[in-house]
């Protein structure tokens, strides 16, 4: 059954639903050494890495790389704009491994299919908002550098309501590519 703790319901679900698979993601951590308990024994990492992930002041809730881990982990097992982006991201790899397009592609000098056929847009209506949880922004940003060297870009609304070094870096962006002319103003 569907077992939930009353505070973290969808952890919790989702660590019911795929048990192995949390198993398997904290065994992994702790043999990375990044659930930072030196008398951990494997079997215990999974208690281990729930309850200290939930815990806002332990080690594990503040490594910022562990708790990606966590979160990728659980956003791969729901219907997630991340687990979207990275399946789209997948049917460049898919064009690439065609024989026909491998070919083609191995006699026009090291370009890739990817390149001239797959291009992913990440559309995100509050990213850089004033309105929008700083943490929105942090995992957009993230995701990205994630897959920085993949076709994937970022397309964002820029309003009154954007924050301020967002309007500085379009602006930057635009003097140098000579298209906007700097002023004091937004």
């Amino acid at each position: 059954p569907a077992l939930g703790d009353g505070v973290h319901a969808n952890l919790a679900f989702m660590r019911s639903q795929f048990p192995c698979e949390w198993d398997a993601l904290a065994m992994r951590l702790h043999a990375e050494r990044r659930l930072h308990a030196d008398q951990l024994t494997q079997i215990d990492s999974p208690n281990y890495l729930y309850q200290n992930f939930m815990d806002p002041e332990s080690a594990v809730s503040n490594d910022s790389d562990c708790v990606w881990e966590v979160r990728m982990w659980a956003a791969m097992r729901m219907q997630t704009v991340t687990k979207t982006v990275v399946g789209a991201l997948q049917y460049g790899r898919a064009l690439a491994a065609v024989p026909k397009m491998a070919e083609h592609y191995s006699r026009h000098g090291g370009r890739s299919a990817i390149e001239d056929h797959v291009e992913v847009l990440l559309v995100h209506q509050t990213f850089g908002s004033q309105d929008a949880p700083p943490a929105t922004d942090e995992d957009v940003l993230r995701l990205l550098q994630k897959h920085a060297a993949e076709p994937l870009f970022l397309v964002f609304e820029l309003s009154e309501k954007s924050k301020e070094d967002l309007w500085k870096l379009v602006k930057r962006f635009l003097v140098e590519q000579g298209g906007y002319v700097a002023d004091t103003e937004r």
